[in-house]
C-alpha cells in the first residue's frame, strides 16, 4: 500500500461545547500528520471504488461528526456559528483600530481607570504591547536583533498564524467528512478547478447535504484566513503611519493581527458565553 505525506491536516475540534479555542479560527486544530495509506475506508465491505488523487502538498481537511444525525447536524451548526463570530468581529477590528491609533494613550488609561486587568481588553493589549521597547524595524531585519518578551511572543503567534495560512490556502484541497470513524464523503478540488467528489455506495440525501455543509465550512474558513490576513496587512500600514503609534511596518504587521485576532476570540467567546482572554 502506498504511502503518502500531506502538507498538513486541520481537523475539526470535536466537542460542541468545547471551551478551549482551537488554533485556526477557533474552530480547526492543525497538525503535521506522519506518511499514512492512501486508501480509505468507506466503510463498505469489498467496495472497489476510484478515489480521488490529492497532492502529496494538498492539505486535508477533515470534519469528524457524531453518528447520529441529530448530533452531527448541533456540531457543524455550533462549528458555523463559530465562523460566522470570527467573519462578524472583522469589521469590529478595523473600527476599533482605526479608533485605537488616533488615542492609543487613552484606552489603556479607560480600562484602568474602570478597573478592568491590564491586557484584558484588545486595544489594552495593544497599547501595553507598543509600550514595550522595541528595536528600529532595520535592525530587526539586517541585524536579527532579539525582540523583547512581549515582542518576541507576538511574533512567534504571527508566525504560527502565516505557517496555517499559507498550507491552508493552497491552490488545492481535500475534504473528507466523517460520521463516526466512517469516511462518508470525500471532496478534492485542484489549482485547475477540477472537482472529485467520492462517496460510499449507498450513502443517502441526508449523509451528503452534511458533506456539503463541510465543504462549504472549509472553503469559508480559508476566505476568513484570506480576509483576516489583508486588514492585518492594512492595520499595519494604520498603526506604521499614525503619529500616535510610533512603530515601523515590520513590528506593525504583527501588532494589527495581534489585535484583530484578538477581537476574533472576544466575538468567539462571548458568543460561548466565556470570557475571551489573551494569552498576550
Amino acid at each position: 500500500m502506498a504511502e503518502r505525506s500531506l502538507s498538513a491536516v486541520f481537523q475539526l475540534r470535536r466537542a460542541v461545547s468545547a471551551t478551549q479555542d482551537a488554533d485556526v479560527l477557533g474552530l480547526w486544530e492543525a497538525s503535521h500528520p506522519a506518511p499514512t495509506p492512501t486508501e480509505v475506508s468507506f466503510g463498505g465491505p469489498g467496495a472497489d471504488i476510484p478515489r480521488p488523487r490529492a497532492e502529496l502538498d494538498m492539505p486535508e481537511w477533515q470534519v469528524s461528526l457524531p453518528e447520529d444525525p441529530a448530533l452531527a447536524v448541533a456540531s457543524l451548526l455550533d462549528a458555523e456559528a463559530t465562523l460566522d463570530a470570527s467573519r462578524r468581529a472583522l469589521p469590529d477590528a478595523v473600527d476599533r483600530l482605526d479608533a485605537f491609533v488616533r488615542a492609543p494613550a487613552d484606552v489603556l488609561a479607560f480600562d484602568l481607570a474602570a478597573g478592568r486587568p491590564q491586557g484584558r481588553r484588545p486595544e489594552a493589549e495593544l497599547a501595553l504591547l507598543l509600550r514595550q521597547p522595541q528595536p528600529a524595524d532595520e535592525l530587526v531585519f539586517a541585524t536579527g536583533q532579539p525582540l523583547t518578551e512581549a515582542w518576541g511572543r507576538v511574533g512567534r503567534q504571527f508566525q504560527v498564524f502565516m505557517d496555517r495560512l499559507t498550507t491552508a490556502v493552497a491552490p488545492g484541497v481535500s475534504v473528507k467528512t466523517y460520521l463516526g470513524d466512517q469516511c462518508r464523503g470525500w471532496t478534492v478540488i485542484r489549482w485547475s478547478g477540477a472537482l472529485d467528489n467520492l462517496r460510499p455506495h449507498g450513502s443517502g440525501a441526508d449523509e451528503m447535504a452534511l458533506h456539503e455543509r463541510a465543504l462549504e465550512l472549509v472553503l469559508a474558513s480559508r476566505a476568513t484566513l484570506m480576509r483576516t490576513f489583508s486588514l492585518a496587512v492594512r492595520g499595519a500600514a494604520v498603526l506604521a503611519t499614525a503619529g500616535a503609534t510610533p512603530i515601523g511596518p515590520l513590528l506593525a504587521l504583527p501588532a494589527a493581527w495581534k489585535l484583530i485576532d484578538d477581537v476574533q476570540a472576544e466575538f468567539r467567546g462571548s458568543r460561548a458565553g466565556v470570557p475571551a482572554i489573551s494569552e498576550g
